[in-house]
């Protein structure tokens, strides 16, 4: 046998025979596991104040309730006003005029006896809507009833009798007809009785 065949015959029999070459063992599959987080504990701080800045919380708090309390209340209030500065100039009656003429005088008499006087002497010549017209026959007169002053207490006085705004209109009319002797006379006691009380005397 040739030395050769020998050698490889002798190395075929101590070559181990690899069987699993070229095979890979299968890894076994492990699931995977979720992950879940963790709770991390909270850590409770507590609210601390001190007590001066309790004091200021409440004082405010007070001031805001206070302030509440105060604040104005809308309310309707009626307010009663002199018929002459108030309500519907609607016209008035000749007939109620004259049936409250003496009542009027007698009103104003309390207030100033010297207009009184004079409304007796004067006369009611006409009404126009809700003026009441009168004349008297000195100049004098006629000034001291139209004083701005004197017209509007005779215009409001007069409004509250009638329950309605007027107007007075006075009028300087001399008289034509003359009058019967007792009228005269009245009128002159009347007007010594006058004078002599703010200590005149008739010339």
């Amino acid at each position: 046998m040739p030395m050769e065949m020998v050698v490889v015959e002798w190395c075929g029999d101590k070559v181990p025979e690899v069987s699993n070459v070229g095979k890979v063992s299968k890894v076994a599959e492990v699931p995977a596991k979720p992950l879940q987080a963790e709770p991390k504990p909270v850590q409770k701080t507590e609210h601390t104040t001190s007590p001066e800045t309790e004091m200021a919380e409440m004082d405010s708090i007070q001031t805001e309730e206070t302030t509440e309390d105060r604040k104005p209340t809308t309310t309707e209030e009626t307010v009663v006003r002199p018929p002459s500065s108030v309500g519907e100039v609607q016209p008035i009656d000749e007939k109620a005029v004259k049936t409250h003429w003496n009542a009027w005088i007698k009103m104003i008499e309390a207030d100033s006896p010297t207009m009184v006087f004079i409304l007796k002497m004067a006369t009611l010549k006409e009404i126009v809507g809700n003026t009441i017209a009168m004349s008297v026959e000195y100049t004098f007169h006629r000034d001291k009833l139209m004083n701005p002053e004197t017209k509007r207490k005779l215009e409001i006085a007069f409004g509250q009798l009638l329950g309605s705004a007027i107007a007075i209109d006075v009028e300087v009319e001399k008289s034509t007809q003359g009058g019967s002797d007792s009228e005269q006379n009245a009128a002159n006691n009347e007007l010594t009785d006058l004078t002599a009380a703010f200590g005149g005397q008739v010339v």
